[in-house]
């Protein structure tokens, strides 16, 4: 679980310098008090994250539109990550500001910066006139754009001190530690009047009918009817986060006496790993599914095993059973994924949460049984 360290989200001493001196400075410049807006007719959310990160967002939505019906809300976010909102029926425009920390395109990080800068002011220039009346920063964590929300029009911005800048901000709200990341997010709405219980949140993802056309066809061609389908997907963009190769093979070769037909998934830069940990009677498909197409073939398996990765959260939103498991990196409280379909396996470790990992990767040793694999599933509501 993330730990607040002298009011803020980061461990990295310098850091914290810096920020306990650029703070309080901010805190004493003179600035206008302004009041929350008496009409909400246009709202900004920025959302400068990982993709998991944004489909965890999606499922407070529905409240803020609950809450104003008739506004128009906007978002920024990075390419990736606005791609798991296509077709939301929530969000009215998605604008792009590809944060150089944000940015997992295989390119040096001077030229991730040139994009950052680039995207930076194209969005600024863009919105500086829309006039937002609210603006909800939806990252607590540092590289949270609220500096973005000085450089165009927004009469109310809300968000987490915890990140820095937080004199930027008209209203800071508390960072409560042990919690869910939605609990983060409800932070944000709850000067709105917003609240919800998380148990009754869900993701909103919606397919794309083409998606589902393409994933029709190719499970037709694949799989006979009635075939058991158990998919594997075990990379992550954190490599410290997987089982090892041998793990995987003895997961692989567990569902196979159980009579699954196994099937990875993953990104195209993943396939070699998918090919080591493979039996001959594996499918591999790795590199052919974008994230929307990716759910819906998640959608119609009979399991799906995983890590503590997106894939994780959108084998929750399919309603197929999921195995996923988590290590020390992150606390299983704070991230796992919403929905009661998906059995989260993981190892107590007194270094956990470690953020980092280690060479050992022993919170990464679980011992696989038959039992752990069961064909049960549920269906999404």
């Amino acid at each position: 679980m993330a730990q607040v360290n002298e009011g803020y989200l980061y461990q990295n001493k310098k850091v914290l310098f810096l920020l306990k001196i650029l703070d309080p400075l901010l805190f004493l410049l003179p600035k206008k008090k302004r009041v929350f807006p008496e009409e909400i007719r246009k709202i900004l959310i920025i959302k400068p994250d990982n993709i998991g990160d944004m489909l965890l967002l999606s499922s407070v939505l529905p409240l803020i539109h609950d809450k104003y019906p008739q506004a128009k809300v906007d978002i920024v976010g990075n390419k990736r990550n606005l791609s798991i909102l296509e077709n939301n029926p929530y969000i009215r425009n998605r604008h792009i500001v590809d944060h150089y920390k944000h940015n997992r395109e295989k390119m040096s990080a001077l030229k991730k910066k040139w994009v950052f800068l680039k995207t930076y002011l194209a969005s600024i220039k863009k919105l500086k006139n829309q006039e937002y009346d609210l603006c909800l920063i939806m990252r607590a964590y540092g590289n949270n754009l609220i500096s973005f929300t000085k450089f165009i029009k927004c009469r109310y911005t809300i968000g987490h001190g915890t990140g820095g800048l937080g004199a930027l901000l008209d209203e800071v709200v508390q960072w409560k530690e042990g919690v869910h990341e939605v609990e983060h997010y409800l932070e944000v709405l709850r000067p709105l009047g917003i609240s919800a219980a998380i148990k009754d949140l869900h993701y909103e993802l919606y397919l794309s009918r083409l998606a589902m056309e393409k994933i029709d066809g190719l499970w037709n061609k694949l799989f006979t009817e009635g075939e058991h389908v158990a998919i594997v997907h075990p990379g992550s963009g954190n490599p410290q986060k997987t089982l090892s190769i041998d793990q995987w093979r003895s997961c692989i070769i567990i569902l196979e006496n159980k009579g699954y037909h196994v099937v990875i998934t993953g990104l195209a830069e993943e396939k070699p790993l998918a090919e080591k940990i493979a039996s001959p009677k594996c499918t591999i498909l790795c590199g052919i599914f974008d994230v929307i197409e990716l759910a819906c073939f998640f959608q119609k398996a009979l399991l799906i095993v995983t890590i503590d990765a997106l894939s994780a959260h959108l084998g929750a939103w399919s309603g197929t059973r999921t195995i996923a498991f988590y290590g020390g990196i992150n606390d299983t409280r704070q991230w796992r994924p919403l929905g009661e379909n998906v059995v989260v396996v993981d190892r107590f470790c007194d270094q956990a949460p470690c953020f980092n990992g280690c060479k050992e990767k022993t919170c990464m040793e679980f011992e696989l049984s038959e039992a752990m694999f069961s064909d049960q599933t549920v269906k999404r509501k």
